[in-house]
């Protein structure tokens, strides 16, 4: 029997064909500034028809100073997105909005330790799923959704057959895929997290073979030193992966009377579905995944905010017994390209665009890894699905804007309008559409070691062919959609869709 030589060899697969949403108006604007446009020419020429040519100029440039901010683009946002950000961080500088104080002598209600931003306001549950085991539930009152974390211990593909990769690939993908079909569910993130660590436990498990050891079977002298030189070697340059995942569920109108549900309505709705969900995980490289409980999830948010005191901490079990009202930070300052929380120091950036061309599925390998220049880095994805319906409308409509977008070249429009297409096939055969997006962050605990963290993770984003922007003026928003904790960024923005893109 010969092998099949059209077939690609096991782990060469590659991926890509993302596709920006496409506007469907005139030069790339959304409809809404395209009918404007429009009307702005014909004011003009109205102008100019009857009050002549110096009231239509003086109406041409009023028109340009006002329209050309919303219609001219820098970086996939308009340039009056980009301004109203300057303006409003400066104008958060002198109301001393920009910095935070919590602890017993800040006006912090009942002299708290609460979480800053947007993780102000939530709230931790604790309930039961159906097989009565306990997990975590947050809640976000603002948009009244409920966020549910998932510890995974994330197989890696270190001496795995490719084989074995492709299906966990695969795998991976057709749990992606069927994302849509669970009620209620909005969005699905996953963040691998990289911090120092301090080595203690095989120090400590080798002691502890020593206290349990046999009386009877002495450990000889090599042993003894092996195992010493093995607790020492342990503390130098180690770092640990963590790998969670987040369930962000709506809580929306529905339930009783079209009434949004409470925590408890939610508590019975997510726990009925949650084991199912983790089982859905099996095969996908996640491991043995399991739900967090409020002491877990409560621990996670207080090593972000203090990373020099989480780095002495060598088990985070200690640390469950903390209240989600004190794990925020005493103190926190928002700078404009950074953020300082307590002990750490922070640098977020947010993805402009995805990979050019197709990526193998080790684009992101060096990314995720332990760098040496990087004490504690984190790379969260967030995926949020469209249901079928969504999906064929968009795959629809972005054949429609490509076809009618004029001042493309040839080339170009040729190659946006086979990638509408075969994304427009494949989802008329059962594909999911989904959005995704990318945060990363570094911190540090010196100022000397921000310089070379920021440029090492620039190489690494370059590395790993993402297109992303240091979130300018707006870091602690970055800092906290990036801890993974459900935090979309589409439900707290302030201006209207169509003033931005």
């Amino acid at each position: 029997m010969s092998a099949d030589s059209s077939r690609p060899a096991p782990g060469s697969a590659d991926f890509g064909n993302w596709q920006r949403s496409q506007q469907l108006g005139l030069l790339g604007l959304n409809p809404v500034l395209s009918i404007a446009g429009l009307v702005l020419i014909l004011g003009a020429g109205g102008m100019l028809m009857f009050l002549g040519f110096l009231p239509a100029l003086v109406y041409v440039l009023v028109a340009l100073l006002v329209f050309g901010p919303l219609a001219v683009k820098v970086g996939g946002k308009s340039l009056f997105a980009r301004l109203v950000r300057r303006a409003s961080f400066v104008r958060a500088v002198r109301r001393r909005e920009t910095a935070y104080v919590s602890g017993p002598l800040s006006p912090v209600p009942y002299g708290r330790f609460r979480l800053p931003g947007l993780l102000a306001a939530s709230q931790l549950f604790e309930a039961r799923d159906a097989y009565g085991e306990a997990f975590a539930m947050l809640r976000i009152p603002v948009t009244n959704s409920y966020v549910v974390p998932v510890r995974a211990d994330a197989d890696g593909d270190a001496l795995v057959d490719p084989e074995a990769v492709d299906t966990m690939v695969a795998t991976w993908s057709g749990f992606l895929q069927a994302l849509p079909q669970w009620p209620d569910l909005r969005a699905l993130s996953v963040t691998v997290e990289a911090v120092p660590d301090p080595g203690n436990r095989i120090a400590t498990e080798v002691e502890r073979m020593r206290a349990d050891g046999p009386a009877a079977q002495p450990v000889s002298g090599f042993t003894t030193e092996v195992m010493g030189e093995l607790a020492a070697a342990a503390t130098v340059g180690s770092a640990a992966l963590h790998t969670r995942l987040a369930l962000v569920f709506t809580g929306g109108r529905g339930g009783r009377g079209g009434e949004r549900r409470g925590p408890e309505e939610m508590a019975v709705e997510v726990g009925t579905q949650l084991p199912d969900m983790l089982g859905s995980l099996a095969g996908t490289g996640a491991g043995a995944a399991r739900a967090m409980t409020a002491g877990q999830l409560a621990a996670t948010a207080w090593a972000a905010f203090h990373p020099a005191e989480a780095a002495e901490v060598d088990d985070t079990a200690s640390l469950e017994d903390l209240d989600w009202g004190g794990v925020g930070p005493a103190a926190a300052r928002e700078r404009w390209d950074r953020y300082q929380h307590d002990s750490g120091i922070s640098v977020s950036w947010l993805m402009d665009g995805a990979p050019r061309g197709a990526v193998p599925h080790t684009v992101l390998k060096r990314l995720l890894e332990p760098h040496p220049h990087l004490p504690a880095k984190r790379v969260t994805l967030y995926y949020r699905p469209l249901d079928p319906a969504a999906a064929a409308a968009w795959a629809d409509r972005q054949t429609k804007a490509i076809a009618t977008t004029p001042g493309q070249r040839i080339a170009s429009r040729a190659l946006s309008s086979s990638q509408a297409e075969a994304n427009a096939r494949d989802e008329a055969r059962g594909a999911s559409v989904t959005r995704f997006a990318v945060v990363t962050t570094v911190t540090v605990t010196d100022e000397t070691q921000l310089r070379r963290a920021v440029a090492a993770m620039r190489n690494l984003h370059a590395s790993a062919r993402l297109v992303m922007h240091q979130a300018y003026g707006q870091q602690s928003v970055a800092f906290s959609v990036g801890l993974g904790l459900g935090v979309l960024t589409p439900d707290h923005v302030t201006l209207p869709k169509v003033l931005t893109q």
